[in-house]
């Protein structure tokens, strides 16, 4: 396999790829946990009952 190229290397960088997901029930509440790469950068989300809240931490 040989290298990428610029532009695969545009494409792939604008993609998003989840590593993991963690889904809990607690007191009624569904927390959902999730692992991803966005824009070359690793990133963690936390969701309650499926609603995101403040920015994104890197």
């Amino acid at each position: 396999m040989g290298k990428l190229n610029k532009e695969q290397i545009k494409t792939l960088s604008n993609k998003e790829f989840v590593l993991g997901c963690l889904k809990l029930k607690c007191d009624g509440y569904i927390i959902t946990l999730r692992d991803g790469i966005y824009k070359r950068r690793v990133r963690t989300e936390l969701s309650v009952n499926g609603w995101l809240k403040g920015g994104m931490a890197y």
